[in-house]
């Protein structure tokens, strides 16, 4: 929160001129991951609940171009999801179960991999507005289809160089989901079996 009028004109400002280059800082993106083909890292996940609750998720992802990904939620709840081109997999260890959906209507999934492609289709984001909430960092506000059951989505880019530092959802039935990325590696090499439920 910005307490001193000074700091609020001048946020003010920042917020002007980067929605008003809204488009140079999309490009900035597609530039950051233009060469990027695989990547890798730890999330921090909070789930802001209805009731006033909050959860936190620790785990680890892997993120291969074109098509896939690997949520591994490792504390406090074991499970993973793998978005794989159209289908989407939740393995829960513990019950050895998997569930398996199709990907068709995950915009969540669809989202990651559009910012990430290295040449992403700007006119499906369809971008409400964008805030500057530090001079490094931006929040990208996107409408969400109208078929879907989100009611909010924010992705948060460094606005200088174009990393996605993270992302939030939120439901129509008032849940929030906040994903933070850190100790993120690029082009790192990690073995196919690490894109399998198991590992």
């Amino acid at each position: 929160m910005v307490c001193v009028l000074a700091l609020l004109l001048i946020s003010l400002n920042l917020y002007n001129y980067c929605f008003a280059k809204n488009t140079k800082l999309l490009y900035k993106v597609k530039h950051f991951y233009k060469n990027i083909k695989t990547i890798s890292g730890e999330f921090i996940q909070k789930n802001y609940l209805p009731s006033g609750k909050v959860k936190i998720y620790y785990g680890k992802f892997w993120i291969k171009k074109p098509d896939k990904i690997k949520w591994k939620y490792l504390s406090p709840d074991h499970f993973t999801i793998l978005y794989i081109s159209k289908k989407l997999y939740i393995y829960y260890p513990e019950e050895g179960e998997v569930f398996v959906y199709s990907a068709e209507k995950n915009y969540s999934s669809k989202l990651i991999l559009n910012l990430l492609s290295g040449d992403p289709d700007f006119k499906s984001l369809n971008i409400k507005k964008i805030k500057v909430i530090s001079p490094d960092m931006c929040d990208v506000i996107l409408n969400p289809p109208e078929d879907s059951y989100l009611k909010n989505i924010e992705v948060f880019i460094d606005c200088k160089k174009g990393e996605i530092k993270g992302f939030s959802y939120e439901s129509n039935i008032g849940e929030k989901i906040k994903v933070f990325l850190t100790k993120v590696l690029y082009n790192s090499h990690f073995s196919k079996k690490i894109l399998e439920l198991k590992k």
